[in-house]
């Protein structure tokens, strides 16, 4: 059926009508607030003209709703934020304040047909390239950060959609699929990260593409499949290079026991991809060298893990305690394996997140000592932080995420328990690559504030293995849709 542009403005006449009339009195209001909706309305836009290629009419239907609702709630929560200038944590400074210089700089250089990114106004040593991303949103659009924020916001809807057809390569329901993918949408550090203009949802697209490709080879392997993984691989390298790490390790554990190919193809293929994989490290720009190398011998060892779980984010009130530590087990030319909450030559004082750090010592001169803290601070990432760790009102914020976190993981365990011997080949990607990144930042981070919110990809990960312990999720129906729809 051919589109018809003349009927289409029939049919919505008025509503489109009142949009213009909408947009014409916001103008008047605030020329920022006038363009960032028409934005929106583009960018809502867009997002269903790519749904309405999707062949089956059902799944057309429930990811427009999903998209909709994720959509339409998030773009409410950056304005919010952007707005009430809603800054909680940081106090009005962080990460989004120079991403959006540097964008601004770039943009204004992009409209004079200078695409040089040499001498920026701050250190480009940020490793990643998400300022130059929002830097040509905003050479199309205008330059002000409510336009960075709504192309997160489009972003997240996105990757909410492939989170629901993660769930469907599971083997589970539609409806089931639109549950998980709605708890996902409203997943609160999630939301907050995406909604200040961080990199995190650009970190979470590339690591819900990969893990969605990685379920189809490993049920059926080709090629074209492995370039769309690598590809999505090569974006989650670059933006945040240890989620990838845990991705392929997963991945090549997974693909030699559970690959559908003859074992002599398997052996053939996985030492091919691994030695792709490989070059990953060194072709997205991050300077890790070949099989992460680099990062290898600067993290893992035990002069590193002490010096970031003893001395990095100690609060205030102990830092003399470890002055000297600090002093003594300063990386030289270390790169910042979490861009939050430490002190750089650039920007100042950036130690905001002093006031959410737990002491876990590394305890390195005791092996069942190390071992045995190194399991606490893996509970502290996995359940943390804990009710009688929140010390100040702003912590408070966290409770809508630890709270219904518990009851998810519960179920989460459940199903694992219950199905992983019937459908192992479908759990255990999901559950090795949240185990292994969970416990590998776990070695380095005690500090709430920042594992909040790079924990959210493993976090999301287990989310999706929700319907295997709790099948009351194929029973709920999907409201806004047809009876008994699915």
């Amino acid at each position: 059926m051919k589109f018809d542009i003349l009927n289409f403005f029939k049919k919505y006449a008025v509503l489109i009508i009142i949009s213009l009339l909408f947009l014409a009195a916001a103008s008047f209001i605030d020329k920022t607030l006038a363009v960032s909706l028409f934005f929106s309305l583009f960018l809502a836009s867009l997002g269903l003209f790519l749904i309405s290629k999707v062949k089956d009419k059902k799944q057309r239907k429930i990811m427009s709703v999903i998209f909709l609702i994720v959509f339409a709630a998030h773009l409410a929560l950056a304005f919010f934020i952007y707005y009430a200038n809603f800054q909680p944590f940081s106090e009005g400074h962080g990460d989004y304040s120079e991403y959006h210089i540097m964008a601004e700089v770039i943009s204004e250089r992009l409209k004079q047909g200078n695409f040089s990114l040499q001498n920026l106004p701050l250190d480009f040593g940020a490793s990643h390239y998400y300022p130059v991303l929002i830097a040509y949103v905003y050479a199309f659009v205008i330059p002000k950060m409510i336009i960075g924020q709504i192309f997160n916001t489009f972003i997240l809807a996105l990757t909410i959609l492939i989170l629901y057809l993660i769930v469907l390569e599971l083997g589970r329901s539609a409806r089931e699929a639109f549950w998980v993918s709605i708890i996902s949408g409203f997943y609160p550090s999630l939301a907050f990260f995406s909604a200040i203009m961080l990199k995190d949802i650009v970190v979470v697209f590339f690591f819900a593409v990969s893990l969605f490709f990685i379920l189809k080879l490993i049920k059926q392997f080709n090629w074209l499949n492995f370039l769309a993984l690598y590809t999505a691989l090569f974006g989650l390298t670059h933006f945040r290079f240890y989620v990838a790490y845990a991705l392929v390790a997963s991945f090549v554990i997974c693909w030699i026991f559970f690959s559908n190919l003859e074992l002599k193809k398997r052996l053939g293929y996985g030492f091919l991809m691994i030695l792709l994989f490989g070059f990953l490290p060194q072709i997205t720009g991050i300077g890790e060298g070949y099989m992460g190398s680099n990062s290898v011998k600067r993290y893992f060892n035990l002069r590193a893990i002490q010096y970031y779980r003893e001395a990095v984010y100690v609060p205030e009130d102990i830092k003399d305690n470890v002055a000297e530590l600090e002093k003594e087990l300063r990386l030289e030319n270390r790169k910042q394996l979490i861009p939050a909450g430490i002190k750089s030559e650039d920007t100042g004082d950036r130690n905001w997140g002093e006031d959410s750090s737990i002491q876990i010592a590394a305890n390195v001169n005791s092996p069942i000592g190390f071992i045995k803290n190194s399991f606490l601070s893996f509970l502290n990432v996995l359940l943390g932080p804990y009710l009688w760790q929140i010390k100040k009102v702003k912590h408070l914020y966290v409770l809508p995420e630890i709270i219904p976190w518990y009851v998810i993981i519960f179920f989460v365990a459940l199903g694992v328990v219950k199905s992983i011997k019937k459908h192992y080949k479908l759990i255990l990607p999901l559950l090795i690559f949240s185990l292994v990144l969970l416990g590998g930042f776990s070695l380095f981070i005690t500090n709430f504030g920042v594992f909040t919110r790079i924990r959210i990809p493993a976090f999301l990960a287990l989310l999706l293995l929700l319907p295997f312990g709790f099948e009351k999720l194929k029973s709920i129906k999907i409201p806004f849709l047809e009876k008994n729809f699915i």
